[in-house]
C-alpha cells in the first residue's frame, strides 16, 4: 500500500501486506489477475509525519499488485482509492 499526499504530489510512505483470499473478489473481477489474492487486514500505515502537518491535505491511498515482492516496482497494477481530506482540529 502506498499513501500519497495528493496536495504535495509526494508519497509520504509504503508498506509491504501479506494478501488473503477473497473468493467473492475473485468472483467479480475474474480477469484480473491474482484477484483471488487481492485480500488484506490489519496493516499498520506509521506515516513519517505529524497528522497536524497534513490538516486540509488531501490523501489518497493506492494498493499495488506487483510481480516485485520486494519493492514493487516489477509489472505492476495500481488500485486508488478515492480522496481523503485530513481533518485535525
Amino acid at each position: 500500500m502506498i499513501v500519497l499526499d495528493k496536495t504535495t504530489g509526494k508519497e509520504l510512505t509504503r508498506v509491504k501486506y501479506t494478501p488473503t483470499t477473497r473468493t467473492d473478489v475473485n468472483k467479480v473481477y475474474n480477469s484480473t489477475y491474482n484477484s483471488s489474492q487481492s485480500g488484506f487486514s490489519n496493516v499498520a500505515i506509521t506515516l513519517p509525519t505529524s497528522l497536524s502537518n497534513l490538516n486540509g491535505h488531501t490523501i489518497q491511498i493506492v494498493t499495488r499488485y506487483s510481480d516485485d515482492a520486494t519493492f514493487g516496482n516489477g509489472s505492476f497494477v495500481d488500485y486508488y482509492s478515492k480522496l481523503f481530506t485530513v481533518k485535525n482540529n
